[in-house]
This record gives structure tokens, sequence and C-alpha cells, in this order.
């Protein structure tokens, strides 16, 4: 899951030549507000999960581990 989240934003969101891993802090690679909104929606798809707006924080989308969690939590 953690792979597939970082493939999503690093060729979805961010079109980054930069790699990714699970420690990088996303904020600082580029993610922001619009993008956690594209993210959301690339989620809620791949995963059938559906985020509530309180779940849209940046503690829960700083790195690909924290998504992972928020996701499993709405399983």
């Amino acid at each position: 899951m953690e792979t597939k989240i970082l493939e999503i934003i690093q060729t979805e969101i961010l079109d980054s030549p930069e790699t990714l891993t699970s420690e990088t802090d996303l904020f600082e690679a580029g993610l922001d507000s619009m993008a956690i909104m594209q993210l959301l929606l690339h989620i809620e798809d791949h995963f059938d999960v559906v985020l509530e707006p309180a779940d849209l924080s940046k503690e829960n989308f700083q790195t690909a581990p924290k998504i992972v969690a928020l996701i499993e939590s709405k399983r």
C-alpha cells in the first residue's frame, strides 16, 4: 500500500523526478493543500475508503506511513 501511495504522489500529484521514500516529508517534497485534495481522490478510488474533512490534517499526510495508517483506520 505504501509503495502505491508513493507512486501516486510521485507520478500523479507532484510529477517529481525525486524518488520518494517512506521517510520523505511529503510537504517538503511539494505536497500542498491542492495536492492533498488530489491525493484524497486517488486514495478514495484506489483503496475504497472515505476520508472525512477532519482527516485532512498535515499530520495525517506528512509521510507515506502516516497515510497508510489513516487508510487502515478507515477500513
